[in-house]
């Protein structure tokens, strides 16, 4: 008996594999990421907006398995201390290697709303990680590689059974940072961030 419930397991789960959507979808995508750190007496916040694509994949029918990745590049860069802009800074002192990563991966949930409609939304685990190295010796290089809670939505409007263009929205509580370089001084605690990005492209169900 518990031989043919397993092999009738294995059968429903390879049926549901077979007959599931698989959804793809490559977008430009606009994304702001920010890094905050108590220092005991004062408050600092980092602002790093970027600029790159982004690669969203969905398998399943209704319910699946979502997972996107983003490559991008800083072009912007603010810090606040307590509240108060800091002026004269800048990401360009950084002039060699600039480079942003950021990531999603959970369930998804695919709602058709009509033939011509449909709402892709996900939650799970989200990682944002941003290098900067200059070529100056005297600049150290910056890592800092945060994890925590994500969600996405996507709505993809259906040219075809098959092709679609869509708008994306992602924000994430970035609240765990378990690389950081330099390293904090002892007395400083990373206090993660928020992220979120807007992104838009072209899709391909198959």
């Amino acid at each position: 008996m518990k031989k043919i419930f397993f092999i009738s397991v294995l059968i429903l789960t390879a049926a549901v594999s077979l007959s599931a959507e698989k959804l793809s979808m490559i977008q430009g995508t606009y994304l702001n990421t920010s890094r905050n750190y108590d220092w005991g007496s004062f408050t600092t916040k980092e602002n790093y907006s970027e600029a790159g694509i982004t690669y969203t994949y969905f398998n399943g029918k209704g319910i699946g398995i979502y997972s996107s990745t983003t490559i991008a590049l800083p072009f912007a860069y603010k810090a606040q201390i307590d509240g108060r802009e800091v002026t004269g800074v800048s990401i360009d002192a950084y002039d060699r290697f600039q480079i942003g990563i950021d990531m999603l991966i959970g369930p998804g949930f695919l709602v058709n709303l009509n033939p011509r409609f449909s709402i892709l939304a996900a939650g799970g685990l989200h990682f944002n990680g941003i290098a900067l190295i200059s070529d100056n010796y005297m600049i150290d290089p910056y890592l800092a590689y945060n994890l925590g809670p994500g969600l996405a939505i996507n709505g993809l409007l259906n040219l075809t059974d098959h092709f679609n263009i869509n708008l994306s929205y992602m924000m994430a509580w970035d609240r765990l940072e378990f690389v950081t370089m330099p390293e904090l001084d002892s007395d400083v605690t990373a206090k993660g961030g928020l992220t979120f990005a807007i992104s838009a492209g072209l899709g391909f169900k198959y």
